[in-house]
């Protein structure tokens, strides 16, 4: 091995001085030797900086010439991976699963020879474990001398925290020690050994000379092995000056250091974008989402005053990638302007690995038959001659049996069934019979539970559980085309079998043993959440891009978003093993250093634009109140020259559909068009919609559910079902009772009572329409339901034998269909009066002899709480107004519960109108439920943010209990 060449600091005015400095050496080589530019590479923080600096330079270098040659870029990660390839075979680089594993075997092992953790070993702890292993090394530590650190900082006596804290290092350095005789043992290198395995095979870079773009984008050990690595003739950190003294750098520099100053540039700082109306400098809207949309109406505005630079020189810089880049393919999509990211799609929401998760549910739950009807219906899968009919067949069966269902149940039916004469059909002229769709079903779930059984079995290796889901995928997957489906299906599928591969090589090397199945699923399913897709979004438009990102971005207007606190500066990720005072002579900064290092990386990063920035915050974070950024001081020093932004003038362009319905702008069943540059919504106010009781219901139950499914219009995913869904069932009992009842009345002038003589002919109306209603092959089953049996009462028949009770009316409506503008003395905003215009569907409305009115409104379900309903009073308040009724009452009849429940309360539905419509007008949609169990059942559990934020704050609590 040769001995290290001096590396070189160049310091820069900013990072505009950087991209000036890296394009002269660029211009110059390729004046001297335009192929001598193939020897350069730059490295870069991330891959996402790695696109935007090609565009960068390609729209730079080509001002002149015709043609041009750019240098390699890359991330240090991929071009260390690069190098590894090059030693043809010599260098193995071990894969995360098997990484993870041999270190669980290292801590077993150091445990069994008595150094025990003074915690509990658990999967998400491996990963904290690694990262401090990976720092040491990363940083140029030395292990050993970490831990005899640690031993005299802990050798208390009479100390039990102390005495924990020498334990711990003890059980860290055996286990790291082990880890290490483990990798050597199979030729394999990670980060910590790759560097001096890729000196040793002498693999030489295939570029002379690199280039290494700011202070983060190597560690210390790994420019020491660029310093080191053959044909490397000359390495160069660029930086700007102000980061100079972040200790992240001090940490790369070293006395043979070389240090320059690149000559200050001529470029002006940029103008601020500020707002007009107050004082402030930034920007501020309600939530992200509001923000971004703020941003799509200052497009608009530039672009109608002819002021819109070039849109790919437009960024919209975001603090860290989540969440801001799901909301901005939304908003900038509905707004119709153009726009490029680059995003880490995680492998979990793909929906081929929960087409798996249904096999695993077929093993786990073999006492129920939903995840067997569920894995029979899945897209991904076909099972041959399996179709609608034939579950129907089964389901029919199983309802027959009294809904016996489970593993050995079924087979008892299956070897019934086989014992049964078949009439096979004539092809194309019958259908087969119900006894040969049942056993084609129940054969198919046979075998499917045979070829499952190693997967179940614990006693199997983790390799057949794997050539189990193998060989399940290779006999019953689809085949899916060459669309966007099918190439999106494809890439997951890849990903799966890749993990699979890995989780296989785990135990090759590590040795076969004996895998519970929740071991396995628990394993599969951690390798999967680690798994990320990186995939590019658009070719054109506007960057929205990160931080660390954009800073080798040419851009003439930056848009920089998120000035709270958490977000700039960000939260810091501490060290959970020791305290900061021991790390800081270790490589960690500490609080004080990063929060410096940020300081002056947001300072930088707001004087990247060659003309306009702009700055934006967000004032409430899940309903609860934002503190601003530290760093909004620095917001005055980023030009002495503002320009004024009139909000009034941004508030005239509508962006998005929400907002647009919101300020009835659009019908609900219009759209906001896309268009390929920004441009002006030209509609013109028409006429508010009227308010939906249903929907505002939907409100109370859930604020989510309501922005769901009446501002986005999503529609709800329902439960996989055979038969009759619940929701089809209550549309048929309305369909029934109205029709039922406008045929009992059209003989006579007055609505004809329901009696105990005339009860049998009323029973018999209602009976025919309902078979007319039925689909044939549900019948039998609906038919029970509707009008009882043996022992039960029907839902139909409940309802009639209430009118038997009635007093005689003067008129029936039923399905009444109303607008109403109902006059309400006070409103939301202090109106007096106010009027609002209230549209619905009643289900039922009596009016009896002297002028009063009953409204009804059926509830399929249980009965509702007055908390959580509205409706039926709603509408008898606006029914009362257009009737100019005398009395009024209002029913809820719940069908499940066969209970009648008066709401008669008025005065509360006024003022739970009144909050509603305010909430929703200021665009209140916070994922609350009223009680959780609401979530158990609903059909936007996948779109809600409350899991995801539930399911993070248990992994946290997870972390601290694992802890102490």
């Amino acid at each position: 091995m040769r001995d290290p060449i001096a590396p070189k600091l160049t310091l820069c005015p900013g990072w505009k001085g950087v991209q000036e400095y890296l394009l002269n050496f660029l211009t110059r080589t390729l004046t001297r030797s335009p192929l001598a530019i193939r020897n350069i590479l730059v490295l870069v923080p991330t891959s996402a900086s790695k696109h935007v600096l090609e565009l960068t330079l390609e729209h730079d270098l080509l001002k002149n010439r015709a043609a041009t040659i750019l240098p390699s870029i890359s991330t240090t990660h991929v071009f260390l991976e690069d190098m590894a390839k090059r030693s043809l075979g010599k260098i193995t680089i071990i894969d995360p699963l098997l990484r993870q594993a041999i270190l669980l075997k290292a801590t077993e092992d150091a445990t069994e020879a008595g150094f025990p953790p003074p915690f509990l070993i658990r999967g998400g702890l491996l990963h904290r474990i690694l990262a401090l292993y990976d720092h040491m090394y990363l940083t140029g530590h030395n292990l050993q001398v970490f831990a005899q650190r640690a031993f005299d900082e802990f050798n208390v006596q009479d100390d039990i925290g102390a005495e924990q804290m020498a334990q711990q290092t003890r059980f860290l350095v055996e286990s790291f020690t082990r880890y290490r005789t483990h990798l050597t043992s199979l030729h394999l290198d990670d980060t910590s050994t790759l560097h001096q395995s890729l000196l040793e095979h002498g693999v030489s870079s295939p570029c002379s000379h690199i280039f290494v773009l700011g202070p983060e984008t190597v560690c210390p050990s790994d420019l020491a092995y660029l310093t080191a690595a053959p044909a490397v003739e000359t390495v160069e950190i660029i930086v700007p000056t102000t980061m100079g003294e972040i200790s992240s750098l001090r940490n790369l520099i070293s006395k043979n250091t070389l240090t320059m100053t690149y000559p200050k540039i001529s470029t002006p700082p940029p103008i601020l974008f500020t707002p007009e109306e107050n004082h402030e400098r930034v920007f501020t809207a309600r939530d992200r989402e509001e923000v971004l949309i703020s941003i799509t109406k200052l497009l608009k505005l530039f672009a109608q005053k002819g002021t819109l630079p070039e849109i790919h020189r437009i960024a919209v810089v975001v603090p860290s990638p989540l969440p801001y880049l799901y909301l901005a393919k939304q908003v900038f999509e509905q707004a119709g302007i153009p726009y490029q990211m680059q995003d880490d799609f995680p492998l979990a929401t793909e929906p081929y690995l929960a087409a798996i998760d249904l096999v695993f549910d077929f093993i786990e739950r073999t006492t129920e038959h939903s995840p067997s009807f569920q894995l029979l219906r899945n897209p991904f899968f076909y099972f041959h001659g399996i179709d609608d009919t034939a579950l129907l067949a089964l389901e029919s069966e199983l309802q027959t049996r009294k809904n016996i269902h489970g593993t050995e149940a079924w087979m008892r039916i299956r070897k019934s069934s086989r014992r049964q004469p078949i009439q096979l059909s004539i092809p194309a002229v019958g259908a087969k019979n119900h006894s040969s769709l049942l056993l084609s079903v129940l054969e198919t779930l046979h075998t499917m539970e045979e070829m499952l059984t190693p997967l179940a079995n614990p006693i199997t290796s983790m390799t057949k559980k794997i050539n189990c889901i193998r060989n399940f995928l290779n006999r019953y997957e689809r085949t899916l085309g060459s669309h966007d489906d099918g190439t999106r299906h494809n890439r997951a599928k890849g990903a799966l079998l890749a993990i699979l591969q890995q989780l296989e090589n785990v135990e090759s090397v590590l040795g076969e043993s004996p895998v519970e199945f929740h071991t396995f699923k628990k394993t599969l399913h951690l390798a999967v959440q680690s798994h990320t897709f990186s995939r590019r979004t658009g070719d054109n438009g506007i960057h929205i891009i990160d931080a660390r990102s954009a800073t080798v971005g040419a851009f003439d207007l930056v848009i920089m978003v998120g000035l709270n606190e958490g977000e700039w500066p960000a939260r810091k990720d501490h060290n959970i093993f020791y305290p900061e005072w021991l790390l800081q002579d270790f490589g960690w900064p500490s609080d004080a250093e990063a929060l410096y290092a940020e300081r002056v990386a947001f300072k930088e990063l707001s004087q990247l634009s060659r003309r306009h920035v702009a700055v934006f915050r967000h004032q409430l974070e899940e309903d609860v109140p934002t503190v601003a950024s530290l760093f909004l001081d620095e917001i005055a020093e980023i030009s002495a020259t503002m320009q004024y932004i009139s909000e009034q003038d941004m508030t005239a362009y509508v962006t998005s559909r929400n907002h647009a319905l919101r300020f009835g702008l659009l019908q609900s069943d219009r759209i906001v068009p896309k268009r390929p540059t920004p441009g002006i919504l030209e509609h013109t106010v028409s006429n508010l919609e009227p308010i939906s009781a249903t929907a505002f219901e939907r409100y109370l139950r859930c604020p989510f559910i309501y922005y769901a499914n009446d501002i986005l219009h999503v529609n709800e995913e329902e439960e996989i079902r055979t038969g009759l869904s619940p929701r089809r069932q209550g549309q048929i009992v309305h369909e029934v009772l109205k029709d039922g009842f406008q045929q009992w009345d059209t003989t006579t002038t007055l609505p004809q009572p329901i009696t105990e003589e005339n009860y049998a002919a009323a029973i018999s109306i209602f009976t025919r329409i309902a078979k007319e209603k039925l689909p044939r092959r549900y019948q039998k089953i609906e038919l029970a339901r509707l009008f009882g049996g043996p022992g039960h009462v029907g839902t139909i028949e409940w309802i009639l034998r209430q009118e038997i009770a009635r007093e005689p009316i003067a008129k029936r409506l039923v399905e009444h269909s109303f607008r109403t503008n109902l006059r309400l003395e006070h409103g939301p905003n202090g109106e007096s009066p106010w009027h609002i215009d209230i549209k619905g569907r009643a289900d039922r409305v009596d009016i009896d002899l002297e002028r009063g009115i009953h409204v009804f409104d059926y509830k399929t379900g249980k009965t509702p709480e007055s908390k959580i309903t509205l409706q039926v009073s709603l509408y008898a308040m606006c029914l009362a107004q257009d009737f100019s009724a005398e009395t009024t009452k209002a029913t809820y009849l719940s069908l499940r519960d066969r209970k009648a429940a008066s709401r008669e309360d008025y005065e509360k539905t006024a003022t739970q109108l009144r909050e509603i419509y305010l909430r929703i007008s200021e665009g209140h949609f916070p994922p609350r439920p009223y009680q959780n169990h609401i979530c158990t059942s609903c059909g936007y559990i996948g779109l809600c943010r409350k899991e995801i934020t539930e399911a993070a704050l248990t992994m946290e609590m997870q972390d601290a209990n694992t802890m102490s």
